[in-house]
């Protein structure tokens, strides 16, 4: 029988070992919790061209240019997913359509 324990808390212990160790981390940063992958990829984006102009790749208008399309596609992705949230019946529409 005490083996049966031993076994149990060694299992037990390993199983939670992962999940505390994450728990700590969203209590250390809440903002790991929830993340937006369209603003990561945004701001993905807006990193490789920094780079490409750090480098020397292209223009500071050229990057300006860019940069600006980079924020419009961002904007308008974010008013498209507003407007989803705010009135359902237009994405239960497209929905349909789709059919």
């Amino acid at each position: 029988m005490k083996n049966v324990w031993v076994i149990f808390f060694l299992v037990f212990w390993a199983g939670c070992t992962p999940m505390a160790e994450r728990l700590e981390s969203v209590v250390e940063d809440p903002g790991t919790l929830l993340q937006d992958p369209g603003f990561a990829n945004y701001q993905q984006k807006l990193d490789d061209l920094e780079k490409q102009y750090l480098q020397k790749k292209i223009t500071y208008a050229e990057y300006l240019e860019q940069k600006k399309k980079i924020e419009e596609d961002y904007e308008r992705e974010v008013k498209k997913q507003k407007n989803s949230i705010e009135n359902p019946q237009s994405f239960k529409g497209a929905h349909e359509a789709l059919r």
